[in-house]
């Protein structure tokens, strides 16, 4: 799971570079964490998929949104990375 792990922080760095669209990038964080997300807890479930709704609704905006900033989720997405290695490797 390191390795499905590596390709989200690969596609987060690309998000950062602005190489992938958000909604790219959503679709490929829920494909690519999908079995992942199997083998944590739900919440870490629950928590990635408001992420990634909420990375497609900031296509909608042309800026930072009144309630969050792409730097924002996008370092949410880091930590979800981090704390979902942090978990696999305690397993």
């Amino acid at each position: 799971m390191t390795e499905t792990l590596d390709q989200l922080s690969y596609a987060l760095a690309r998000r950062r570079d602005g190489s992938l669209s958000p909604a790219d990038f959503a679709r490929l964080l829920r494909d690519t964490a999908s079995p992942l997300c199997t083998q944590l807890p739900p919440r870490f479930a629950e928590v990635l998929e408001d992420l990634c709704m909420r990375l497609e609704s900031s296509q909608l905006f042309s800026g930072d949104s009144c309630s969050f900033s792409d730097r924002e989720l996008l370092d949410g997405v880091g930590f979800w990375i981090e704390r979902a290695r942090l978990r696999m490797t305690k397993t």
